[in-house]
Protein backbone atom coordinates (compact mmCIF):
# COMPACT_ATOMS: atom_id res chain seq x y z
CA UNK A 1 0.00 0.00 0.00
CA UNK A 2 0.84 3.56 -0.58
CA UNK A 3 -0.17 6.48 1.71
CA UNK A 4 -0.27 9.95 1.80
CA UNK A 5 3.43 11.62 1.20
CA UNK A 6 4.28 13.68 4.90
CA UNK A 7 6.61 15.17 6.05
CA UNK A 8 9.08 13.52 8.49
CA UNK A 9 10.63 15.18 11.29
CA UNK A 10 14.48 13.43 12.25
CA UNK A 11 14.04 11.91 15.43
CA UNK A 12 17.84 12.12 16.67
CA UNK A 13 16.56 11.19 20.12
CA UNK A 14 14.47 8.19 19.50
CA UNK A 15 14.89 4.36 19.26
CA UNK A 16 12.67 1.94 19.45
CA UNK A 17 13.44 -1.96 20.43
CA UNK A 18 11.45 -3.73 17.07
CA UNK A 19 10.83 -7.02 18.26
CA UNK A 20 8.37 -10.47 16.22
CA UNK A 21 10.99 -13.09 17.27
CA UNK A 22 9.76 -15.70 19.91
CA UNK A 23 10.42 -13.64 23.02
CA UNK A 24 7.57 -11.14 21.52
CA UNK A 25 5.10 -13.76 21.00
CA UNK A 26 5.61 -14.88 24.62
CA UNK A 27 5.29 -11.70 25.65
CA UNK A 28 8.54 -11.22 27.52
CA UNK A 29 10.12 -8.37 25.88
CA UNK A 30 11.96 -5.42 28.14
CA UNK A 31 10.70 -1.98 28.45
CA UNK A 32 14.30 -0.29 28.56
CA UNK A 33 13.13 3.05 30.52
CA UNK A 34 9.74 3.66 28.34
CA UNK A 35 6.48 1.00 27.16
CA UNK A 36 5.67 -1.08 24.64
CA UNK A 37 2.73 -1.51 22.72
CA UNK A 38 1.70 -5.64 21.36
CA UNK A 39 -0.87 -7.65 19.73
CA UNK A 40 -1.68 -10.07 17.21
CA UNK A 41 -2.77 -10.48 13.40
CA UNK A 42 -4.95 -12.50 12.53
CA UNK A 43 -7.09 -13.43 9.00
CA UNK A 44 -11.00 -12.59 9.72
CA UNK A 45 -12.04 -15.74 7.84
CA UNK A 46 -10.34 -18.68 10.41
CA UNK A 47 -8.61 -17.11 12.93
CA UNK A 48 -5.44 -18.19 11.45
CA UNK A 49 -1.99 -15.64 12.45
CA UNK A 50 -0.21 -14.03 9.63
CA UNK A 51 3.05 -14.14 9.67
CA UNK A 52 5.25 -11.11 8.14
CA UNK A 53 2.69 -8.71 8.16
CA UNK A 54 4.38 -5.10 8.50
CA UNK A 55 3.07 -3.23 11.56
CA UNK A 56 3.56 0.63 11.76
CA UNK A 57 3.61 2.89 14.35
CA UNK A 58 3.33 6.82 14.40
CA UNK A 59 2.87 9.93 16.30
CA UNK A 60 2.28 13.03 15.77
CA UNK A 61 5.46 15.28 16.34
CA UNK A 62 5.46 18.79 16.00
CA UNK A 63 2.35 19.22 13.78
CA UNK A 64 3.14 16.31 11.43
CA UNK A 65 2.33 12.52 12.02
CA UNK A 66 5.79 10.77 11.72
CA UNK A 67 6.59 6.91 11.93
CA UNK A 68 8.53 6.59 14.61
CA UNK A 69 9.06 2.40 14.46
CA UNK A 70 7.87 -0.68 12.76
CA UNK A 71 8.11 -3.95 12.79
CA UNK A 72 6.83 -7.46 11.49
CA UNK A 73 4.45 -10.11 12.52
CA UNK A 74 6.09 -13.66 13.64
CA UNK A 75 5.28 -16.98 12.79
CA UNK A 76 1.92 -17.11 15.16
CA UNK A 77 0.84 -13.65 13.81
CA UNK A 78 2.40 -11.78 17.16
CA UNK A 79 4.29 -8.86 17.52
CA UNK A 80 5.65 -6.21 20.23
CA UNK A 81 7.51 -3.23 19.54
CA UNK A 82 9.22 -2.36 22.88
CA UNK A 83 11.27 0.94 24.03
CA UNK A 84 8.67 3.13 23.74
CA UNK A 85 7.92 6.68 25.03
CA UNK A 86 5.21 7.31 26.79
CA UNK A 87 2.18 8.94 24.34
CA UNK A 88 -0.47 8.44 22.09
CA UNK A 89 0.66 6.17 19.09
CA UNK A 90 -1.37 5.19 15.99
CA UNK A 91 -0.42 1.67 14.89
CA UNK A 92 -1.91 -0.03 11.41
CA UNK A 93 -0.73 -2.92 9.42
CA UNK A 94 0.79 -2.78 5.76
CA UNK A 95 1.52 -4.44 3.11
CA UNK A 96 -0.51 -7.43 3.97
CA UNK A 97 -0.60 -8.95 0.69
CA UNK A 98 -4.44 -9.83 -0.99
CA UNK A 99 -5.50 -8.33 2.63
CA UNK A 100 -6.68 -4.87 3.43
CA UNK A 101 -4.08 -3.02 5.55
CA UNK A 102 -6.61 -1.20 9.08
CA UNK A 103 -5.87 1.01 11.98
CA UNK A 104 -6.24 0.79 15.22
CA UNK A 105 -9.23 -0.28 16.25
CA UNK A 106 -10.04 -2.35 12.79
CA UNK A 107 -10.73 0.36 10.60
CA UNK A 108 -9.86 -0.71 6.67
CA UNK A 109 -6.83 1.34 5.98
CA UNK A 110 -5.02 0.70 2.67
CA UNK A 111 -5.10 2.41 -0.61
CA UNK A 112 -6.53 5.71 0.34
CA UNK A 113 -5.97 5.97 4.15
CA UNK A 114 -4.69 9.23 6.63
CA UNK A 115 -4.45 8.12 9.55
CA UNK A 116 -5.33 11.30 11.45
CA UNK A 117 -9.00 10.89 10.37
CA UNK A 118 -9.51 7.10 10.50
CA UNK A 119 -7.57 5.87 13.43
CA UNK A 120 -7.42 6.41 17.10
CA UNK A 121 -4.62 6.36 19.41
CA UNK A 122 -3.44 3.95 21.84
CA UNK A 123 -2.13 5.41 24.85
CA UNK A 124 0.74 4.06 26.16
CA UNK A 125 2.11 4.92 29.72
CA UNK A 126 5.39 4.51 31.44
CA UNK A 127 6.52 1.11 32.34
CA UNK A 128 2.70 -0.28 31.79
CA UNK A 129 2.71 -2.35 28.22
CA UNK A 130 -0.23 -2.63 26.26
CA UNK A 131 -1.32 -5.70 24.71
CA UNK A 132 -4.23 -7.09 22.47
CA UNK A 133 -3.67 -3.85 19.91
CA UNK A 134 -4.72 -6.64 17.63
CA UNK A 135 -6.23 -6.81 13.86
CA UNK A 136 -8.32 -9.02 12.27
CA UNK A 137 -8.04 -8.44 8.03
CA UNK A 138 -9.65 -9.04 5.83
CA UNK A 139 -9.28 -9.82 2.34
CA UNK A 140 -9.48 -7.19 -0.38
CA UNK A 141 -11.48 -6.85 -3.82
CA UNK A 142 -9.76 -7.16 -7.12
CA UNK A 143 -9.56 -5.13 -10.58
CA UNK A 144 -8.66 -7.56 -13.67
CA UNK A 145 -8.69 -6.87 -16.90
CA UNK A 146 -6.31 -6.93 -20.24
CA UNK A 147 -4.83 -4.15 -22.66
CA UNK A 148 -5.04 -4.54 -26.75
CA UNK A 149 -3.73 -2.53 -29.22
CA UNK A 150 -6.64 -0.31 -30.84
CA UNK A 151 -8.01 -3.11 -33.37
CA UNK A 152 -9.15 -4.42 -29.56
CA UNK A 153 -7.78 -7.81 -30.64
CA UNK A 154 -3.95 -8.02 -30.17
CA UNK A 155 -3.10 -8.28 -26.59
CA UNK A 156 -0.13 -5.94 -25.48
CA UNK A 157 2.41 -7.42 -23.41
CA UNK A 158 4.71 -5.56 -20.87
CA UNK A 159 2.61 -2.52 -20.80
CA UNK A 160 2.12 -0.57 -17.35
CA UNK A 161 -1.17 -0.37 -15.19
CA UNK A 162 -1.64 2.31 -12.86
CA UNK A 163 -3.89 2.53 -10.18
CA UNK A 164 -4.89 5.06 -8.14
CA UNK A 165 -7.15 5.77 -5.03
CA UNK A 166 -9.73 8.13 -4.79
CA UNK A 167 -9.83 9.36 -0.96
CA UNK A 168 -11.61 12.17 0.49
CA UNK A 169 -8.38 14.24 0.99
CA UNK A 170 -7.01 13.56 -2.81
CA UNK A 171 -5.66 10.87 -4.87
CA UNK A 172 -3.19 8.57 -3.80
CA UNK A 173 -0.58 6.18 -6.58
CA UNK A 174 -0.27 2.65 -6.01
CA UNK A 175 2.03 -0.18 -7.52
CA UNK A 176 1.32 -0.86 -10.74
CA UNK A 177 0.43 -4.19 -12.73
CA UNK A 178 2.43 -5.30 -15.80
CA UNK A 179 0.60 -7.28 -17.95
CA UNK A 180 1.01 -10.80 -19.24
CA UNK A 181 2.01 -12.48 -22.24
CA UNK A 182 -1.87 -12.09 -23.29
CA UNK A 183 -2.03 -8.57 -22.72
CA UNK A 184 -3.91 -9.30 -18.73
CA UNK A 185 -3.48 -7.68 -15.38
CA UNK A 186 -4.40 -8.18 -11.92
CA UNK A 187 -4.43 -5.74 -8.67
CA UNK A 188 -5.41 -7.58 -5.90
CA UNK A 189 -6.06 -6.69 -2.18
CA UNK A 190 -7.66 -3.47 -2.79
CA UNK A 191 -9.87 -1.49 0.16
CA UNK A 192 -13.18 -0.91 -0.98
CA UNK A 193 -13.40 2.20 -2.74
CA UNK A 194 -13.19 4.08 -6.00
CA UNK A 195 -10.23 4.00 -8.19
CA UNK A 196 -8.50 5.10 -11.43
CA UNK A 197 -6.40 3.16 -13.94
CA UNK A 198 -3.99 4.42 -16.34
CA UNK A 199 -2.08 1.78 -18.97
CA UNK A 200 0.69 2.65 -21.46
CA UNK A 201 3.52 1.02 -23.33
CA UNK A 202 6.40 1.98 -25.15
CA UNK A 203 5.09 3.68 -28.47
CA UNK A 204 1.24 2.98 -27.45
CA UNK A 205 -0.73 6.14 -25.82
CA UNK A 206 -1.63 5.84 -22.39
CA UNK A 207 -5.41 6.02 -21.86
CA UNK A 208 -7.00 6.26 -18.41
CA UNK A 209 -9.95 4.05 -18.30
CA UNK A 210 -12.64 4.14 -19.94
CA UNK A 211 -10.89 4.89 -23.31
CA UNK A 212 -9.94 8.77 -22.13
CA UNK A 213 -6.78 9.63 -23.92
CA UNK A 214 -4.16 10.74 -21.24
CA UNK A 215 -0.39 11.20 -22.13
CA UNK A 216 2.11 12.59 -19.44
CA UNK A 217 2.07 14.27 -17.15
CA UNK A 218 -1.54 13.17 -17.30
CA UNK A 219 -4.30 14.83 -14.59
CA UNK A 220 -5.68 11.33 -13.82
CA UNK A 221 -8.07 12.68 -11.29
CA UNK A 222 -9.82 14.74 -14.18
CA UNK A 223 -9.57 12.05 -16.85
CA UNK A 224 -12.02 8.79 -17.16
CA UNK A 225 -14.24 7.07 -14.58
CA UNK A 226 -13.46 5.70 -11.49
CA UNK A 227 -13.68 1.72 -11.22
CA UNK A 228 -15.66 0.96 -7.92
CA UNK A 229 -14.10 -2.15 -6.10
CA UNK A 230 -16.29 -3.72 -3.72
CA UNK A 231 -14.34 -6.40 -1.55
CA UNK A 232 -14.04 -9.52 -1.69
CA UNK A 233 -15.19 -9.72 -5.35
CA UNK A 234 -13.53 -9.14 -8.60
CA UNK A 235 -14.45 -6.44 -11.01
CA UNK A 236 -13.70 -7.77 -13.91
CA UNK A 237 -13.78 -6.10 -17.77
CA UNK A 238 -11.31 -3.60 -17.17
CA UNK A 239 -9.64 -3.43 -20.44
CA UNK A 240 -7.59 -0.84 -22.26
CA UNK A 241 -7.39 -0.20 -25.94
CA UNK A 242 -4.18 1.88 -26.64
CA UNK A 243 -3.55 3.87 -29.97
CA UNK A 244 -0.50 3.82 -31.44
CA UNK A 245 2.09 6.58 -30.84
CA UNK A 246 5.43 8.32 -31.73
CA UNK A 247 8.71 7.45 -29.55
CA UNK A 248 11.79 9.19 -29.47
CA UNK A 249 15.05 7.25 -28.66
CA UNK A 250 19.09 7.64 -28.17
CA UNK A 251 21.74 6.77 -26.37
CA UNK A 252 24.24 8.90 -23.80
CA UNK A 253 27.69 8.61 -23.48
CA UNK A 254 30.99 10.54 -22.54
CA UNK A 255 33.60 12.04 -24.69
CA UNK A 256 35.09 9.08 -25.41
CA UNK A 257 32.58 7.37 -26.71
CA UNK A 258 31.95 5.27 -23.32
CA UNK A 259 27.93 4.60 -22.20
CA UNK A 260 27.15 5.93 -19.43
CA UNK A 261 24.48 3.70 -17.32
CA UNK A 262 21.34 5.39 -15.26
CA UNK A 263 21.67 8.77 -17.08
CA UNK A 264 17.87 10.99 -16.93
CA UNK A 265 16.81 11.73 -19.86
CA UNK A 266 14.00 14.58 -19.73
CA UNK A 267 11.63 15.10 -22.78
CA UNK A 268 9.38 18.25 -23.15
CA UNK A 269 7.02 19.95 -25.51
CA UNK A 270 6.93 23.31 -25.38
CA UNK A 271 4.62 23.46 -22.57
CA UNK A 272 6.95 21.86 -20.08
CA UNK A 273 5.45 18.68 -20.01
CA UNK A 274 7.59 16.01 -19.96
CA UNK A 275 8.06 12.35 -19.92
CA UNK A 276 11.38 10.74 -18.73
CA UNK A 277 13.82 7.79 -19.25
CA UNK A 278 16.95 6.33 -17.88
CA UNK A 279 19.81 4.78 -19.86
CA UNK A 280 20.41 1.17 -19.41
CA UNK A 281 23.69 -0.50 -19.83
CA UNK A 282 24.36 0.54 -23.17
CA UNK A 283 23.82 4.15 -22.63
CA UNK A 284 20.69 3.42 -24.83
CA UNK A 285 17.42 5.42 -23.60
CA UNK A 286 13.92 5.51 -25.23
CA UNK A 287 10.65 7.45 -24.11
CA UNK A 288 8.56 4.88 -22.06
CA UNK A 289 5.51 5.51 -23.79
CA UNK A 290 3.74 6.54 -26.88
CA UNK A 291 3.73 10.59 -27.51
CA UNK A 292 1.41 12.15 -29.41
CA UNK A 293 2.45 14.23 -32.52
CA UNK A 294 4.18 17.49 -32.28
CA UNK A 295 7.14 19.21 -31.14
CA UNK A 296 9.51 17.82 -28.34
CA UNK A 297 12.74 19.02 -26.82
CA UNK A 298 15.58 16.48 -25.20
CA UNK A 299 18.29 17.40 -22.13
CA UNK A 300 19.86 14.63 -19.46
CA UNK A 301 20.15 15.24 -15.80
CA UNK A 302 23.26 13.31 -14.47
CA UNK A 303 26.04 13.75 -12.10
CA UNK A 304 28.35 14.94 -15.62
CA UNK A 305 27.76 18.22 -17.67
CA UNK A 306 24.28 18.16 -18.21
CA UNK A 307 23.25 19.31 -22.14
CA UNK A 308 20.17 19.68 -23.98
CA UNK A 309 19.44 18.29 -27.61
CA UNK A 310 21.30 18.89 -29.99
CA UNK A 311 24.72 19.93 -27.85
CA UNK A 312 24.18 22.60 -25.91
CA UNK A 313 25.43 23.25 -22.38
CA UNK A 314 22.43 22.70 -19.87
CA UNK A 315 24.14 22.82 -16.88
CA UNK A 316 23.19 23.92 -13.92
CA UNK A 317 20.32 24.68 -15.60
CA UNK A 318 18.44 25.82 -19.00
CA UNK A 319 15.73 26.60 -20.59
CA UNK A 320 14.68 23.22 -21.82
CA UNK A 321 12.44 25.11 -25.18
CA UNK A 322 15.99 26.33 -25.85
CA UNK A 323 17.77 23.00 -27.53
CA UNK A 324 16.86 21.71 -30.92
CA UNK A 325 13.25 21.02 -31.47
CA UNK A 326 12.62 17.43 -31.92
CA UNK A 327 9.82 16.71 -34.50
CA UNK A 328 7.91 13.93 -34.32
CA UNK A 329 4.37 12.28 -35.99
CA UNK A 330 4.06 9.01 -35.56
CA UNK A 331 6.74 5.87 -35.10
CA UNK A 332 10.06 5.77 -34.09
CA UNK A 333 12.72 9.26 -34.05
CA UNK A 334 15.66 7.70 -33.07
CA UNK A 335 19.23 9.57 -32.76
CA UNK A 336 19.35 11.58 -30.60
CA UNK A 337 22.20 11.32 -28.64
CA UNK A 338 24.83 12.76 -26.37
CA UNK A 339 27.86 13.10 -25.11
CA UNK A 340 27.87 14.65 -21.81
CA UNK A 341 31.65 15.44 -19.99
CA UNK A 342 32.97 14.12 -16.82
CA UNK A 343 32.32 17.41 -14.25
CA UNK A 344 36.08 17.37 -13.04
CA UNK A 345 37.14 17.18 -8.98
CA UNK A 346 38.45 19.29 -6.54
CA UNK A 347 41.35 17.88 -5.32
CA UNK A 348 43.18 19.69 -2.17
CA UNK A 349 41.71 22.81 -4.31
CA UNK A 350 42.97 22.13 -7.48
CA UNK A 351 40.60 21.30 -10.07
CA UNK A 352 41.59 18.34 -12.15
CA UNK A 353 39.93 17.34 -16.00
CA UNK A 354 40.44 13.93 -17.26
CA UNK A 355 39.61 14.83 -20.31
CA UNK A 356 39.81 18.42 -22.31
CA UNK A 357 36.21 19.89 -23.13
CA UNK A 358 35.61 21.37 -26.26
CA UNK A 359 35.04 25.24 -26.61
CA UNK A 360 31.53 24.77 -26.60
CA UNK A 361 31.40 23.13 -23.40
CA UNK A 362 30.95 24.75 -19.56
CA UNK A 363 33.00 23.15 -16.93
CA UNK A 364 31.63 23.27 -13.51
CA UNK A 365 33.53 21.82 -10.50
CA UNK A 366 31.72 20.50 -7.79
CA UNK A 367 32.17 20.42 -4.24
CA UNK A 368 32.67 16.85 -3.27
CA UNK A 369 35.27 14.79 -4.44
CA UNK A 370 34.81 11.81 -7.15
Amino acid sequence: MVLPARWIPLLSSFAAVLLSDTSAEAGSCPLPGGTAISGRVTAESGGDGLADVTIVLERVIDGFLTEVGRTTTGASGHYQVAGLFPGDYYVRTADAPFLVDEIWPGVACDQACEPLETGATVTAAAGVPVDAIDFALAPGGRIEGTVRLADGVTPVANATVELWALGSVGIFGQPPATTASDGTFALDGLAPGSYKLRAFATGLVAEVHPGATCPSPCDVGSSGAPVVVVAPTATAGIDFALEGGATISGTVTDLAATPLAGVAVFVTNAASHFVWSVTGPAGAWQTPEGLLPGTYFARTSSSNVDELWNDRPCDPSCVPTSGDPIVVTTGPTSGIDFAAAFMGCLYAGAIAVPTPLPSDRRFAARGASR
